[in-house]
């Protein structure tokens, strides 16, 4: 009898198999969709495979992530005398504005201020509330504080070379492009004669050896030493999600780094960069180079 129902109870209730991770889904995913046979000849082909590889990171990384919950709809928690008086301060005022009668807009006036006095005790209320469940067990007088010792300082409008102001995130951004390109000028060289370059392509020196290439092993003892708490790149490839690349990946990224090497080009999707403007302490916020 026991054997039966032991029997019985397998087969109402079959083995559940454990949902894939995240990180399970995103190996998984750029060990399946990529791609080691690739040609790379050429600086335009390198720059192509650069591509590829960030774009299969992506989509990995996009693939694995779950989908945000849903949100409820938020529950109006406004008290009822609020908005009891909410309806009779806007009925009043409709009255008003179709009579334009002084009585009537002495009861507006009268029902505005009642209201506004209302909030004002809701407010202090639930302040006051807020105050008394703040913890130090639970970091939540912690954070308190530094919503105080940090406040949000809002952006001010840069001054122009020519005296204007820019006041959208596009003219400022403009307005910092050309104080950069001003102030990151390269030097001037003077151009060698022919002479001077004849006498030195024939001094006598030690022929160097070429660099060793890179392995697999050095890739990714240099990624397990990436500081995953930077912010991602122009890419949004984190430190995280390449610590987490699949033995393919590191594979392809030494084939990348091997090519580098071998053709002497640094692949152009690696050269941008996001630039944060920081405003220097004590310099007016109005000028381009005080930041």
């Amino acid at each position: 009898m026991a054997t039966k129902g032991a029997r019985a109870l397998n087969k109402a209730a079959p083995l559940s198999l454990p949902r894939p991770t995240p990180t399970g889904m995103f190996c998984a995913y750029i060990t399946d969709h990529i791609n080691l046979q690739i040609r790379i000849k050429d600086r335009d082909e390198l720059d192509e495979a650069t591509q590829y590889f960030t774009t299969i990171i992506q989509e990995a990384a996009w693939h694995s992530t779950p989908l945000p919950r849903t949100r409820t709809h938020q529950v109006d928690t406004t008290p009822l005398h609020i908005r009891e008086l909410i309806a009779e301060k806007r009925r009043s005022r409709g009255r008003w504005q179709q009579s334009r009668n002084q009585g009537d807009r002495i009861t507006y006036n009268r029902l505005k201020k009642k209201l506004q006095t209302a909030l004002r005790n809701v407010n202090n209320a639930t302040f006051e509330h807020y105050i008394t469940t703040l913890s130090p067990s639970d970091n939540t007088l912690w954070k308190a504080t530094k919503r105080l010792k940090r406040p949000q300082i809002p952006i001010p409008p840069i001054r122009k070379p020519d005296g204007s102001w820019a006041k959208s995130d596009d003219d400022k951004a403009m307005a910092f492009a050309v104080h950069l390109r001003q102030v990151s000028t390269s030097h001037h060289i003077p151009t060698p004669t022919d002479a001077e370059i004849s006498d030195f392509l024939d001094v006598p020196c030690q022929m160097s050896l070429p660099i060793k290439p890179f392995t697999t092993t050095e890739v990714v003892e240099t990624l397990a030493h990436t500081n995953v708490r930077k912010a991602p790149g122009y890419d949004l490839i984190s430190g995280t999600v390449l610590q987490e690349l699949p033995p393919k990946a590191i594979t392809f990224l030494t084939i990348l780094y091997n090519s580098i090497l071998r053709l002497s080009y640094y692949p152009l999707l690696w050269k941008f960069a996001q630039i944060i403007m920081v405003p220097k302490p004590g310099k007016p916020v109005a000028e381009v180079a005080s930041y």
